[in-house]
Order: structure tokens, then C-alpha cells, then sequence
């Protein structure tokens, strides 16, 4: 049987990200484009339930143990070392521009995540996410940089993030 698909409906969200480093933090853009949604969904529990990007580092490439900073399109952030709550001193801040979506700066220091600043060849597990919450005309979306096989928190399968 043939599948049909609208392209309509496959390109409504759209998900980019930069990343940058210096010697006392590692930062990250991420723009989430909205052509759907007049505005983002919050929940007003908890934020992973919410419109909202998460990012996994695996400083120490043991394919096991992570970090992970969930930032939602209000701004709120929840930081956890191996599915356990930390503080990291992560700063974010979302915007979000109506019918353009919205967008997530943020800056983690190395200090927490008991890291030198990375030299010229370090390398990183690392994986970048996007939870787009259901909603009307479309399913909830699972956006990811690196592919993952059931959930965002699969060391095993983040990408590899070279510095230079």
C-alpha cells in the first residue's frame, strides 16, 4: 500500500544550532522555527512536557555518563548529571517571535562540568534536541542532531564534536 504524506505537514518546524567555545564556557544557538504555532506550548509543569531543546555533552567520551540541559521556549532550565538534578551555572534565556518560533542561547561553563576548556582536537560526545509537544494537525516530534534509536538520553549514540 502506498503512503501518502503532505509536505505540508513535514516542513511546519524547523530546528538549527550553533555552537561556539571559549576558554571559560561552551555556547549554543538554537533556533526552533515555528510556522504552525502563534506561540509556543508551555505546560506549567514540567518542561520536558513542554516546546523545548535539550542538550546532552559527554565530556569525557565514556559513551555512559552525560550532561544534559533542558531549556524550555520560556527559558526555564533544568540541569542533570546522568538523569539526576545538578547545578551547573548554566545561563539561558529564550525569545520568541510570533509565527517565526522561537530561540535558545545558552552558555555552560567548564568549571561544572569538571572539564579544562577544550584545546585544539579535544572531542565530545554530544547531541543536540528538540521536543516539539502534539498539536492540532500534527503528532508530537522527537528532533535530533545525532540518531538515536528510543529516547534523547542514549550516550551510546550521541554525534562526536570536534574542537578547533
Amino acid at each position: 500500500m502506498a503512503r501518502k504524506e503532505s509536505t505540508k505537514e513535514l516542513y511546519q518546524a524547523g530546528t538549527a544550532a550553533r555552537v561556539f567555545y571559549d576558554d571559560k564556557n561552551i555556547y549554543l544557538g538554537i533556533r526552533c522555527t515555528e510556522k504552525v504555532r502563534q506561540s509556543p506550548q508551555i505546560s506549567g509543569g514540567a518542561i520536558w512536557n513542554d516546546d523545548e531543546v535539550e542538550v546532552y555533552l559527554d565530556c569525557n567520551n565514556d559513551k555512559k555518563s552525560f550532561f544534559q540541559v533542558i531549556v524550555n521556549a520560556k527559558g526555564e532550565k533544568m540541569e542533570l548529571k546522568d538523569g539526576a538534578a545538578c547545578k551547573l551555572g548554566t545561563k539561558a534565556m529564550a525569545t520568541f517571535s510570533k509565527g517565526n518560533g522561537w530561540t535558545v542561547e545558552m552558555a555552560i561553563p567548564y568549571a561544572k562540568l569538571n572539564v579544562p576548556a577544550p584545546v585544539k582536537g579535544t572531542q565530545w560526545r554530544f547531541n543536540i534536541c528538540r521536543y516539539r509537544p502534539k498539536g492540532k494537525g500534527f503528532e508530537a516530534e522527537l528532533i535530533t542532531w545525532a540518531p538515536l534509536e528510543k529516547r534523547f538520553n542514549e550516550p551510546k549514540n550521541f554525534g562526536k564534536v570536534l574542537f578547533k
